[in-house]
Protein backbone atom coordinates (compact mmCIF):
# COMPACT_ATOMS: atom_id res chain seq x y z
CA UNK A 1 0.00 0.00 0.00
CA UNK A 2 2.90 2.17 0.71
CA UNK A 3 4.30 1.91 -2.68
CA UNK A 4 1.22 2.49 -4.28
CA UNK A 5 1.17 5.83 -2.93
CA UNK A 6 3.91 6.84 -3.44
CA UNK A 7 4.36 5.88 -7.03
CA UNK A 8 0.63 7.63 -6.99
CA UNK A 9 2.74 11.28 -5.75
CA UNK A 10 5.48 10.35 -8.22
CA UNK A 11 2.64 10.10 -11.16
CA UNK A 12 1.18 13.04 -10.05
CA UNK A 13 4.27 15.02 -10.32
CA UNK A 14 5.25 13.89 -13.81
CA UNK A 15 1.99 14.71 -15.03
CA UNK A 16 1.65 18.46 -13.31
CA UNK A 17 5.44 19.08 -14.99
CA UNK A 18 3.89 17.62 -18.09
CA UNK A 19 0.52 19.24 -18.50
CA UNK A 20 2.09 23.24 -18.64
CA UNK A 21 4.28 21.85 -21.27
CA UNK A 22 1.46 20.62 -23.31
CA UNK A 23 0.10 23.59 -23.43
CA UNK A 24 3.02 25.52 -25.25
CA UNK A 25 3.27 26.84 -28.86
CA UNK A 26 6.09 26.02 -30.99
CA UNK A 27 8.45 29.22 -31.78
CA UNK A 28 8.83 32.02 -29.63
CA UNK A 29 5.38 32.26 -28.25
CA UNK A 30 4.09 31.91 -24.57
CA UNK A 31 1.76 29.13 -23.40
CA UNK A 32 -1.94 29.00 -23.75
CA UNK A 33 -2.11 28.40 -19.94
CA UNK A 34 -1.66 31.69 -18.98
CA UNK A 35 -3.51 34.85 -20.05
CA UNK A 36 -1.90 38.24 -19.30
CA UNK A 37 -4.18 40.47 -18.51
CA UNK A 38 -2.47 43.95 -17.87
CA UNK A 39 0.87 44.70 -18.70
CA UNK A 40 2.83 47.90 -17.42
CA UNK A 41 6.25 49.33 -18.93
CA UNK A 42 8.07 52.36 -17.21
CA UNK A 43 10.28 53.76 -18.99
CA UNK A 44 14.22 54.35 -17.24
CA UNK A 45 17.23 55.66 -19.35
CA UNK A 46 17.78 52.64 -21.57
CA UNK A 47 15.86 50.15 -19.67
CA UNK A 48 12.15 49.20 -19.02
CA UNK A 49 10.45 48.37 -15.49
CA UNK A 50 7.85 45.90 -16.52
CA UNK A 51 4.87 45.13 -14.06
CA UNK A 52 2.52 42.05 -14.80
CA UNK A 53 -1.01 40.53 -14.04
CA UNK A 54 -2.10 37.34 -15.47
CA UNK A 55 -5.02 34.52 -15.00
CA UNK A 56 -4.15 30.90 -15.51
CA UNK A 57 -5.74 27.53 -15.81
CA UNK A 58 -6.80 25.82 -13.46
CA UNK A 59 -4.06 22.81 -13.56
CA UNK A 60 -1.04 26.02 -14.28
CA UNK A 61 -2.66 27.09 -10.92
CA UNK A 62 -2.84 24.02 -9.30
CA UNK A 63 1.09 23.17 -10.82
CA UNK A 64 1.65 26.86 -9.46
CA UNK A 65 0.37 26.12 -5.80
CA UNK A 66 2.27 22.79 -5.51
CA UNK A 67 5.39 23.48 -7.21
CA UNK A 68 5.62 27.03 -7.06
CA UNK A 69 5.62 30.62 -8.88
CA UNK A 70 9.48 30.59 -9.98
CA UNK A 71 8.66 27.83 -12.73
CA UNK A 72 7.18 30.29 -14.59
CA UNK A 73 9.91 32.16 -15.43
CA UNK A 74 10.83 30.14 -18.78
CA UNK A 75 7.00 31.13 -19.93
CA UNK A 76 8.31 35.16 -19.26
CA UNK A 77 11.38 34.36 -21.28
CA UNK A 78 8.96 33.21 -24.12
CA UNK A 79 7.30 36.11 -24.03
CA UNK A 80 9.92 38.68 -24.09
CA UNK A 81 12.24 36.54 -26.37
CA UNK A 82 12.74 39.60 -28.33
CA UNK A 83 14.36 41.45 -25.77
CA UNK A 84 18.21 41.82 -24.70
CA UNK A 85 17.95 40.68 -21.13
CA UNK A 86 15.69 40.19 -18.81
CA UNK A 87 15.75 40.35 -15.49
CA UNK A 88 12.93 38.45 -12.92
CA UNK A 89 12.48 40.76 -9.90
CA UNK A 90 9.26 38.81 -8.63
CA UNK A 91 6.65 36.40 -9.86
CA UNK A 92 3.05 35.62 -7.58
CA UNK A 93 0.57 34.04 -8.59
CA UNK A 94 -1.45 36.29 -10.90
CA UNK A 95 1.43 39.19 -10.93
CA UNK A 96 4.88 39.35 -11.70
CA UNK A 97 7.57 42.21 -12.03
CA UNK A 98 10.35 42.01 -14.56
CA UNK A 99 13.06 44.35 -15.51
CA UNK A 100 14.11 44.72 -19.23
CA UNK A 101 18.03 45.98 -19.98
CA UNK A 102 19.01 47.94 -23.21
CA UNK A 103 15.57 48.10 -24.47
CA UNK A 104 16.40 51.87 -25.58
CA UNK A 105 18.96 53.02 -27.43
CA UNK A 106 20.62 56.63 -26.84
CA UNK A 107 20.69 59.40 -29.44
CA UNK A 108 21.19 63.56 -28.69
CA UNK A 109 18.50 64.33 -26.07
CA UNK A 110 16.18 60.86 -26.53
CA UNK A 111 16.04 57.65 -26.09
CA UNK A 112 14.35 55.50 -28.87
CA UNK A 113 12.68 52.35 -28.30
CA UNK A 114 12.12 50.47 -31.32
CA UNK A 115 9.02 48.32 -31.51
CA UNK A 116 9.81 44.48 -30.28
CA UNK A 117 7.71 40.99 -30.61
CA UNK A 118 6.31 40.18 -27.70
CA UNK A 119 5.37 36.38 -27.31
CA UNK A 120 2.13 36.93 -26.81
CA UNK A 121 -0.96 39.40 -27.14
CA UNK A 122 -1.73 41.20 -23.65
CA UNK A 123 -5.14 42.63 -23.41
CA UNK A 124 -4.17 46.07 -21.90
CA UNK A 125 -0.85 47.74 -22.15
CA UNK A 126 0.12 50.84 -20.86
CA UNK A 127 3.51 52.47 -21.29
CA UNK A 128 4.37 55.09 -18.41
CA UNK A 129 7.56 57.48 -20.09
CA UNK A 130 9.88 58.96 -17.42
CA UNK A 131 7.44 62.27 -16.86
CA UNK A 132 5.18 60.26 -15.72
CA UNK A 133 2.52 60.33 -18.58
CA UNK A 134 1.16 57.34 -19.83
CA UNK A 135 -0.56 55.59 -23.17
CA UNK A 136 -2.75 52.55 -23.12
CA UNK A 137 -3.50 50.38 -25.96
CA UNK A 138 -5.48 46.92 -25.72
CA UNK A 139 -5.04 43.61 -27.70
CA UNK A 140 -1.64 44.11 -28.87
CA UNK A 141 1.09 41.63 -29.60
CA UNK A 142 3.94 43.89 -29.48
CA UNK A 143 5.61 46.98 -28.08
CA UNK A 144 5.25 50.40 -29.71
CA UNK A 145 7.88 52.57 -31.72
CA UNK A 146 8.09 55.31 -28.70
CA UNK A 147 10.98 58.14 -27.27
CA UNK A 148 11.48 59.68 -24.85
CA UNK A 149 13.47 62.92 -23.24
CA UNK A 150 16.87 62.14 -21.64
CA UNK A 151 16.58 62.96 -17.88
Amino acid sequence: MKTFSILIVIMTLISMTIVPLAYAKPGPSTAQYMEITHMTMRFDGPDAYVSINYNLDLFSNIYVFMLGSRNLEKTFELVFSDFESLEVLEIGRNHASLKLMNVSRETDDYYLHDSRELGTTIDTLTIVYPGGSDRVTRNVNSTPNIFYVKN
